[in-house]
Parts: C-alpha cells; structure tokens; sequence
C-alpha cells in the first residue's frame, strides 16, 4: 500500500496504484542513464545504489522538509485532507457533476480569475482574500466560497471563461472521460487492442516510441507461463524437442501449452 502521510487532522491518504513501483523504476533508470552519460565524459563506471523508499520521499521533499524545520510538527489545522496549497491549486466541482482545477501561480492570475472569471470583485479586497499569504490562512474560507459560484454552471463554461481570460485550468477527468479522450487516442497514449482471450480492451499506450525498433509497441497481452520457454532453450541453449518434451514431462519446466498457467 502506497500513501501520502496525511497528518494529525486528517489520516493517511491512500494511492490507488503501484505509485512506489513505478516512481522507484524510473528513479533507477535515470541514474543509470546518468552514470552511463558520465563515463562517457570521465571514463569512469559508477556503482549505484539507489531504492523505491528513496525515490517515493523526494515526492514529499517539500512537506518533510517543513515539517524537520517546524520541529518534526505536521499540520494539525483541522482542515479537510488536501494539498497545502489548494487554495492556488484549487480542484472544484462543476453543475453537471464534473470537476476542473484551476492553478493560480501569481497575483495577476488571482486578480483575472476573481474579476473576470468569477465575477466577484469583493475577493481583491476582502482582508480574508486579498493577498497570497490571506488566502493560505483562510484556505477553508476560499474554497468553500469559490466553491459555491462554481458549482452553479457546468464545468466547459468555467473551463472556456479561464482560457478566456488567461487563467491556467484544465478538465479533472475520470476514467471514463480519459479512455475516450480525443487528444490522447490521436497520440497513442489509450489504444484498443485484441486481446486473445479477452477479446477487444483499451489500455494504455507505451510511454516512449522508437523509431528503428518495436521497443514502443503495445503488448497485446502478457504470456503465459512458459509460453516461449521451448522457443528460448531450442535457440539459446540449443537444446532439442525431445529433450525440452522430457523436462517437461518431469515438471521442471512449462511451455504455456497448459493455458491454465498463464500469468
């Protein structure tokens, strides 16, 4: 299980994926990557040493770090769970049940979003609202207030007014919403594949293409157990059927003829 550390007014948060898995390959890559690149300036290898716990903290750097400089203390404010900064990166609900997160990085931006986007001029002059740290401390107050104009349009409106008025937003998609995008089925990022015992799936497309070789190409489906053990001892090994029959027959090995074993 795979969790941000919530704090004292609010417990765990858990992650629905195998955050740690894939954040710890990626890390591991890189300074692979990274050593390689360096011994072709220096001429020297590299011995490294790395982990998925390492790779999983540095996601949380910011909120570690001030909780080591504020005496190891959390946030205890009794404010519902949420990013410390939610009130600059605030995930709102729509009319029609859909969500968007609009992300305000500067005064001006805030200044747009509440006169133009909002319409609500009293926000720029509201001591609770007025400047970056007064938002940070009424964080609950802007959320709840902002919250109640947005929820009285549908969500395309407010996306079109942001755009309209250069204020950065952007669609929070579901799952369904993401398998049917139009943007990310042009790009290969979801693709429709036959699956031979499934049938018809959509998954997600390959992160990387390449162009000289299949590296990038979608596996339909995973192999059963087995399944190109024949193929590997007949090429690599050099070993014949009859042999690869016998191990088989003995139970050292399978060759995926028995469907039930597939992963």
């Amino acid at each position: 299980m795979h969790g941000a550390g919530g704090g004292p007014s609010h417990p765990p948060i858990p992650i629905e994926w195998a955050f740690s898995d894939e954040v710890g390959a990626m890390n591991f890559y890189n300074a692979i990557l990274t050593a390689l690149f360096n011994r072709t300036r220096t001429g020297k290898g590299e011995h490294i040493i790395t982990s998925q716990a390492a790779a999983t903290l540095q996601f949380q750097r910011g909120a570690i770090t001030s909780a080591a400089l504020n005496g190891g203390k959390q946030r205890d404010d009794g404010m519902r769970p949420g990013w410390g900064m939610a009130q600059a990166n605030q995930i709102l609900k729509a009319s029609d049940g859909k969500y968007l997160v609009v992300a305000l990085g500067s005064s001006d931006q805030w200044r747009r979003y509440a006169k133009l986007v909002l319409l609500r001029d009293d926000l720029l002059t509201d001591d609770r609202t007025k400047t970056g740290m007064a938002r940070l401390r009424n964080k609950e107050f802007v959320l709840d207030t902002i919250g109640k104009v947005i929820i009285e349009k549908p969500r395309d409106y407010w996306i079109n007014k942001c755009i309209e008025h250069n204020v950065p937003c952007a669609p929070v998609q579901n799952y369904e919403e993401v398998s049917n995008d139009k943007f990310l089925r042009e790009n290969n990022y979801i693709v429709d594949v036959i699956h031979r015992d499934h049938g018809k799936m959509t998954v997600v497309g390959p992160t990387t293409t390449f162009s000289n070789s299949k590296l990038g190409e979608v596996a339909a489906q995973a192999p059963y157990i087995g399944e190109h053990t024949r193929d590997i001892l007949k090429e690599y090994i050099g070993m014949n059927d009859t042999e690869i029959t016998r191990l088989k027959n003995k139970g050292v090995i399978g060759t995926g003829e028995d469907k039930r074993s597939r992963m």
